[in-house]
C-alpha cells in the first residue's frame, strides 16, 4: 500500500462500504451500548454488514442468543443470525501468538477479498483478540482493511487500564504493530462525555419495536446500578459515528504516531510508530440527533 493511499484509508469512507462487527454484545449489563451502536449502524443501508463476531470474555451461546433472538429481531434484519460468528475462547498470550477462532479464521478468509483501495471496514466495539490473531494468521490482509476500535483513554489520561484495551494488551499491541490503518477512539476523556440520563432516552426512543427494546434494555440494566434516576454512557456508538464522519461531521481526528500500549498500563509514545487518526473531540448535539432519529427511522 502506498502511503498516500494508507492515510487516505484514515479518512471516513464516502460511499457505500462492507462492514464486520467485533462485539460483546451480549445481552448483559455492561454491554448495552454495543446493541444501540449495532442498531444505529443496521439503520443506514450503505453498510453491508458481513458478519457479527462474538469477542474474546463472551459466551458465544448468550451473545448469539441476545443478537439473534432480540436485537436482530427487532431492527428487522434477522437475516444476519447467519453470520454471527463466535470468537476466542482465551485471550492471547502474548503479541506475536494469535488464539485461532471461527472469528479470526472467517476475517482472515474475508479480508483476502478486498484491497486498499476497496478495504472492508473492521468496528471493533471489545477486546481485540479476534481481529488481533487474524492479521497475525495473515499479516498480508492488514492492507485490505481498517480497524476501527474504542479501545484505551486518551494520552492525558492517567494510565490506559480501559477495559477493552486492558484485557488484552497484548491482543492491542499486535494491532498496533502491524501494518492495518487503524483508528482508535479513546473512552476516559473523550466518548464518556456521550452520556444519557435515562429520562432523556425515555423521552427520545419512542414509536418502533427496536426503539422499546433498547428502552427496555436501558432500564434492566440500570435497575441493577443505580437505578432509573441513573445515566449510561453510549460508547461503542461513537465507532459507527466515525463511519459516518464525512466533513468533521460528528467528531474531530487528528493524524498522529500510534499510541501503543505498555504492559504496564502506559502509553509507550514513539515517533517511531505508525500513523494513526486518534479522535480528539465530539460533536455531542449533531451525534445524539443523528443517532436517535435513526433508530426511530427516520
Amino acid at each position: 500500500m502506498t502511503k498516500e493511499q494508507y492515510l487516505c484509508n484514515l479518512q471516513p469512507p464516502k460511499g457505500p462500504v462492507d462492514v464486520v462487527i467485533d462485539t460483546d454484545a451480549g445481552e448483559s449489563y455492561l454491554e448495552m451500548d454495543d446493541q444501540f451502536a449495532i442498531a444505529y449502524l443496521l439503520g443506514f443501508p450503505q453498510f453491508t454488514v458481513k458478519a457479527i463476531y462474538t469477542a474474546i470474555h463472551e459466551d458465544p451461546t448468550p451473545a448469539m442468543t441476545a443478537m439473534t433472538d432480540y436485537l436482530l429481531t427487532y431492527a428487522g434484519r434477522k437475516d444476519l443470525c447467519d453470520v454471527v460468528i463466535p470468537g476466542a475462547k482465551r485471550t492471547m498470550p502474548d503479541e506475536t501468538t494469535p488464539v485461532s477462532s471461527p472469528a479470526s479464521e472467517h476475517l482472515v478468509k474475508l479480508a483476502r477479498q478486498y484491497s486498499p483501495s476497496n478495504p472492508l471496514y473492521v468496528l471493533a466495539m471489545a477486546p481485540i483478540d479476534n481481529i488481533a490473531s487474524a492479521l497475525l494468521l495473515d499479516p498480508s490482509i492488514a492492507e485490505n482493511m481498517v480497524v476501527v476500535w474504542l479501545g484505551g483513554h486518551t494520552p492525558s489520561w492517567k494510565d490506559t487500564n480501559e477495559y477493552n484495551m486492558a484485557s488484552s494488551f497484548a491482543a492491542a499491541r499486535a494491532v498496533v504493530l502491524s501494518s492495518v490503518p487503524y483508528v482508535q477512539i479513546p473512552c476516559m476523556g473523550l466518548t464518556d462525555s456521550f452520556i444519557f440520563p435515562y429520562a432523556e432516552l425515555k423521552k427520545r426512543l419512542f414509536g418502533t419495536p427496536l426503539c422499546d427494546y433498547l428502552l427496555d434494555l436501558t432500564y434492566r440494566t440500570l435497575m441493577n446500578f443505580e437505578g432509573p434516576t441513573g445515566s449510561r454512557i453510549l460508547w461503542d456508538v461513537t465507532v459507527v459515528s466515525w463511519l459516518l464522519n464525512a466533513d468533521n461531521r460528528f467528531m474531530e481526528t487528528v493524524i498522529r504516531p500510534s499510541l501503543l500500549p505498555g504492559y504496564d498500563g502506559q502509553y509507550e509514545d514513539s515517533s517511531d510508530q505508525k500513523p494513526c487518526a486518534l479522535a480528539v473531540k465530539l460533536h455531542i448535539p449533531a451525534m445524539t440527533e443523528d443517532l436517535f432519529n435513526r433508530l426511530q427511522g427516520r
